[in-house]
């Protein structure tokens, strides 16, 4: 699928929301299209539930920031949120099913099974990609998804 265009749904579908909530978007590519070895089905559903957890963590009158690029056989997408990050100590576990950090990044409340990242996680290793989450010093989580890319000969 076109990650590109996956990419660019989602944030279309999110974008009432970022709205009511006063968040912006900085959607950055080089890329007119970035075809990967994954279905689309499952690249929005792993695109929908990175950005839908940043903007769910982001506070009011912030940019999420979202990045695709190309690097060493991947199309990696970043998405980065401006909330309060993770707790270092929860930071490699929030990728475990049922895994949840409560009471911390503003989410006393908030629903929630702990089976996004994780299912995220699966998606991407099943089709050879990666996620890696890691804490911006300036504040907020960097969520960066690789997603393999599919040969040129194949377009898919």
């Amino acid at each position: 699928c076109d990650v590109v265009a996956v990419c660019q749904q989602t944030w279309a579908t999110l974008h009432n929301q970022m709205q009511l909530q006063n968040v912006s978007l900085q959607l950055d590519s080089s890329l007119e299209s970035a075809l990967v070895k994954m279905g689309e089905e499952d690249c929005l559903r792993v695109l929908m539930n990175v950005a839908a957890n940043a903007l769910k963590f982001s506070p009011s009158a912030s940019t999420i920031r979202c990045l695709i690029e190309e690097q060493k056989g991947n199309i990696q997408v970043t998405i980065k949120d401006e909330g309060h990050g993770i707790p270092q100590a929860h930071l490699s576990r929030v990728t475990e099913r049922f895994y949840r950090v409560d009471n911390v990044r503003g989410r006393e409340n908030e629903e929630g099974h702990g089976l996004g990242l994780a299912i995220v996680k699966e998606i991407l290793e099943r089709d050879g990609g990666s996620l890696h989450l890691e804490n911006r010093d300036s504040g907020g989580l960097s969520v960066i998804a690789a997603i393999l890319k599919a040969d040129a000969e194949q377009g898919s």
